[in-house]
């Protein structure tokens, strides 16, 4: 590391360090929809990925920032879960947010650090952080904690160049992911726009599929699909993992079968992905018979009709399964073969292009993630891997 990178406190680098509130539930009038004027998105924990916040599923009224500890954070301020599950969770508010007391609220001084370097700093520098927080049930970081903690800092303007080439990584990123939730979106209304003439159930159209995988017939490059790859995935995709250290039988999947999770709370989970592998038995492999196209089952099986159809017969106390006797009787209306065939020609090429900018964000991710530790710990600069 270079001699000219010091050793600041959180607290040193920053205007202030603060967190959020909650306004009362007992007044639901403070509590609005994102399209009200004069709402203010209100950030949760939960909602934290590391990555930039663009906007929040809740949004406060003015009164409610008034009557609460909650208070308005300038865009760029860096911001970390401080409690339980996500302890250490990061991000960064790409426009003005409040946030409720969970959350530690990191408003940068420009003169002293870059906003962006920060936010890549407390990523490579987390687990060190959340080695600190305290607590037998739950972990929990403190202001305090957080305020006195040193991180590694070059000279301002090395912290801009970093924070500008793992910027823009992440700036392909997220552009890719809005993309990918607009193909989503454009699919989703094709289909809401074609006109259902046959009646059938879904049992009709497609098969449950349930051949097996055995550990031994995998390898460390299978890919794996488990529950949780479904938690962390949108607009119809998932995150890959390996089948690597299985120990038990999974479903096998082929390019463009229907993947749902049938264990609440996932079950409007849906994928079709666009590649072979196996995946949790917690999962339905859905394949589409001849009458229908494997565009039109995905988007049957998204509808929250049938999402409520299959919560309506599900089984199980602790944590209700989806019950295929009951679920294959759900009602469908199919449409015309022309229809469907001029419909699938438009979804079916923004479904591989959602996959593709998926991969690439794959790759990006691993190049950023190669370049983190490297730049942050000096080992290379900015200027040996840039022309």
């Amino acid at each position: 590391m270079s001699r000219a990178w010091s050793q600041c406190t959180i607290d040193s680098l920053c205007l202030r360090v603060t967190s959020g509130g909650t306004p009362s539930r007992k007044h639901p009038e403070y509590f609005v929809g994102p399209n009200v004027t004069g709402g203010v998105p209100w950030l949760k924990t939960k909602e934290l990925d590391d990555t930039a916040v663009h906007n929040t599923e809740e949004y406060i009224t003015k009164s409610a920032i008034a009557a609460s500890s909650a208070k308005v954070l300038p865009r760029q301020t860096v911001v970390m879960a401080m409690y339980g599950a996500t302890v250490g969770k990061l991000g960064m508010l790409a426009t003005e947010m409040t946030c409720n007391q969970a959350v530690c609220a990191m408003v940068v001084d420009p003169n002293k650090t870059d906003p962006k370097f920060l936010f890549y700093r407390l990523l490579q520098d987390r687990p060190a952080l959340v080695g600190l927080a305290t607590g037998s049930a739950q972990q929990n970081l403190s202001g305090t904690v957080i305020k006195n903690f040193k991180v590694s800092c070059p000279p301002l303007i090395e912290q801009r160049r970093i924070a500008g080439v793992l910027g823009a990584l992440d700036d392909l990123i997220d552009t890719n992911k809005r993309l990918i939730a607009s193909l989503a979106n454009m699919r989703a209304a094709a289909w809401s726009s074609v006109t259902p003439i046959a009646n059938a159930t879904l049992g009709s159209v497609a098969v449950l599929c349930a051949d097996r995988a055995t550990p031994s017939e995998l390898s460390g490059d299978t890919v794996y699909l488990g529950l949780e790859h479904f938690a962390e995935a949108g607009a119809g995709l998932v995150s890959r993992g390996r089948a690597h250290g299985l120990d038990s039988q999974k479903s096998r999947f082929q390019r463009g079968d229907v993947l749902y999770g049938k264990l609440r709370p996932y079950f409007r989970k849906v994928a079709r992905p666009d590649f072979d592998g196996i995946c949790s038995t917690e999962i339905w492999v859905l394949r589409p018979s001849t009458d229908v196209t494997a565009e039109y089952l995905e988007s049957v099986v998204s509808s929250q009709p049938f999402t409520d159809h299959a919560m309506r017969g599900s089984g199980g106390t602790h944590m209700p399964r989806a019950r295929w006797d009951h679920v294959s009787g759900f009602p469908i209306a199919i449409p015309n073969a022309a229809e469907m065939e001029k419909v699938t020609r438009i979804t079916e090429p923004m479904w591989r292009l959602m996959w593709s900018l998926d991969a690439e964000n794959e790759t990006l991710s691993g190049v950023r993630d190669e370049l983190l530790p490297l730049l942050l710990s000096g080992a290379i600069s900015v200027a040996e891997i840039t022309p």
